[in-house]
């Protein structure tokens, strides 16, 4: 998986609140960040990939 993400950088927006997305709400939710990073390392452990060749 390519992103911040593996950088461990995480940005969280309250869409609500902040539809443009400016304002990074990770810090003050860590806990949040964190489970969406897990949820989203697990969805993307069960893709399919590609063969090199």
């Amino acid at each position: 998986m390519e992103g911040a993400s593996e950088k461990g950088e995480f940005r969280l927006y309250d869409l609500t609140k902040d539809p443009s997305e400016s304002n990074d709400v990770a810090n003050r939710h860590p806990e949040v960040a964190e489970d969406y990073l897990r949820q989203l390392k697990q969805w993307d452990a069960s893709l399919p990939r590609k063969k090199k060749q």
